[in-house]
């Protein structure tokens, strides 16, 4: 028998699970029931969701904490400008386009930064330039949204952008001449870089051509709960998202 209980969840769950069969043996009586729970049971008050007994730490039922929104979803801000690109939308192609031109832009505005930070490495971050521009502009978003200082807007989005984008350049200014030195010396490497990263691009988009389906009982998974959260995300003003 092949036990692999510690392989990725992705196997484990959907690909191999874990079948486990209990055979009840015999029919516990109220006093072994109590008696294996510890009296734990007894006093529990109903949502409650501290580690501590609710009569230990709360005296009214208006002081326990509370797992509902502040106000009804309905309510809430509504963000609805994502969808600024209908023709990309309609357009699967076409969206695939402009998606790599946006990270190729994105991984652009960072290469400085990158260049600054990944300095030790032979690229000094160009293979990381993307990734690394998604998240200062995704942790920007997050905070501010977070704190009730901005909004997860587009317009906001593209202001930490262009705001990172600021402070890339200024990099670049300052040490002009050590970066055109490293894209003279190593060039080729980078042109290799981005070919492998096209390759890569264009072989997941064809992967979701051949299984667009957001949910199917064995090619598919939870794609369609990934896709409420991912909504939820898209359509929160303010973080943390609501659940959906």
């Amino acid at each position: 028998m092949w036990v692999d209980d510690n392989a990725d969840e992705s196997f484990t769950v959907y690909d191999h699970p874990k079948p486990l069969i209990f055979k009840k043996v015999r029919q516990l009586s109220d006093e072994e029931f109590a008696a294996k729970l510890g009296g734990t049971w007894q006093g529990a008050v109903a949502g409650w969701v501290s580690d501590k007994p609710a009569n230990d730490v709360i005296s009214d039922q208006s002081a326990r904490k509370s797992l509902m929104l502040d106000r009804p979803v309905d309510q809430l801000p509504v963000v609805n400008d994502f969808r600024w690109n209908p023709l990309a939308s309609d357009h699967a192609w076409l969206g695939a386009l402009v998606w790599w031109l946006v990270l190729a832009l994105v991984g652009l505005a960072a290469a400085p930064l990158a260049f600054l930070v990944f300095g030790r490495l032979r690229d000094r971050g160009w293979a990381l330039s993307r990734a690394f521009g998604l998240l200062v502009v995704g942790y920007l978003n997050w905070i501010g949204a977070s704190l009730h200082l901005t909004q997860n807007r587009t317009p906001i989005i593209l202001v930490f952008l262009i705001l990172m984008a600021g402070v890339s350049a200024l990099v670049f200014v300052r040490r002009k001449a050590e970066i055109m030195e490293f894209v003279r010396r190593e060039w080729r490497l980078l042109l290799t870089i981005e070919g492998l990263f096209a390759l890569a691009y264009a072989a997941f988009v064809l992967l979701r051509l051949y299984n667009p389906d957001l949910w199917q009982p064995w090619t598919g998974g939870e794609k369609s709960m990934e896709f409420a959260f991912l909504n939820a995300v898209l359509k929160s003003a303010y973080f943390v998202p609501y659940d959906p």
